[in-house]
């Protein structure tokens, strides 16, 4: 127990002298990001600053010095580090689910940061035609995907449990919204919201319960059909096999894996291998793949640490 003590006390002694007091020293990333996670907020500020005096890293240092100042309670500071990060360019995806900005969400300057980033997806995409529901359907794909692709950015210890306890979306609420937003407009085409708004509700789709799942795959697969500019292809595929799988059907397209699970201490836990779902007529899976778009069947799996190798009436899949 002494000898842990000692190895922490020195391990702590010896990021503070790497600290920039003056000119000449050494200072990275890595030791300023060190000192964040150790809770040495203040030496971590200053050693961000350091590196954006350097030009070295300036809107990744702006952003951490966001972070901790809102951690501190230090709103003004980390607002005004928040809106030079957009500017240049920072991650919506990112400011939007780091549970590091819980503290600011009270605050009215959040709707602010919100409106900076809307305003910036409007920029990339000046010639869509609902530029309200575009914003909608991008913050609501952010939320889609908070613990999902995003999950890196909470960084608290307890798990989220109780969505709303921090304020985020349920995935009822999203799914709910989604077919009020198909009621209203059909199907959030590319003309109208933009790539990634579209693909938000793709992505809200694709994660709700069957009877939202066939009614997005009818609408996406009829524009698809009209007008092969207005819907990612891709998507159309993966909504089209994930709707014949969730059926019991053989999937086209090749998208769809699966892996069994059980409950074990507490959390699920994968149990035996990483298989794809039963795929129609196998030999021809990676002309039907072309067509939509998407990489040959090999280099999919190859993506998700597996082998595909496809003999006669058999599927072989080894690690």
């Amino acid at each position: 127990m002494k000898n842990k003590f000692f190895k922490i006390l020195f391990s702590n002694a010896l990021l503070l002298l790497l600290i920039i007091k003056t000119t000449g020293q050494v200072q990275t990333i890595q030791i300023a990001d060190s000192l964040k996670s150790k809770g040495l907020y203040i030496e971590a500020i200053d050693s961000y600053n350091f590196l954006i005096s350097n030009q070295d890293s300036i809107n990744y240092c702006r952003y951490q010095i966001a972070c901790i100042n809102s951690l501190l309670g230090k709103n003004d500071s980390a607002f005004n580090n928040l809106y030079l990060c957009i500017q240049n360019g920072a991650s919506a995806e990112n400011i939007m689910t780091d549970t590091d900005f819980l503290n600011l969400y009270d605050d009215p300057r959040w709707d602010s940061v919100k409106h900076c980033i809307a305003q910036q997806y409007l920029f990339q995409n000046l010639n869509i035609t609902n530029k309200e529901l575009a914003i909608e359907l991008y913050f609501l794909g952010i939320e889609d995907q908070r613990f999902r692709t995003l999950r890196k950015n909470y960084k608290l210890k307890d798990k989220p449990s109780k969505q709303t306890v921090y304020k985020f979306q349920t995935y009822y609420f999203r799914e709910e919204r989604l077919n009020q937003i198909i009621d209203q407009f059909g199907w959030p085409v590319i003309s109208m919201v933009g790539e990634e708004a579209s693909e938000a509700a793709f992505l809200i789709a694709q994660h709700s319960n069957y009877k939202t799942l066939k009614r997005a795959c009818k609408l996406m697969s009829s524009v698809y059909q009209s007008n092969k500019n207005e819907v990612d292809s891709r998507h159309v595929a993966l909504i089209i096999d994930r709707k014949r799988v969730y059926r019991g059907r053989r999937q086209i397209y090749g998208t769809q894996l699966d892996q069994k699970y059980k409950y074990i201490d507490g959390k699920f836990t994968p149990v035996g291998e990483l298989m794809f779902d039963p795929i129609k007529k196998k030999k021809k899976v990676n002309e039907r793949r072309s067509d939509m778009g998407l990489i040959p069947i090999e280099e999919y799996a190859k993506s998700f640490g597996i082998e595909y190798m496809c003999k006669r009436k058999f599927l072989f899949f080894t690690y």
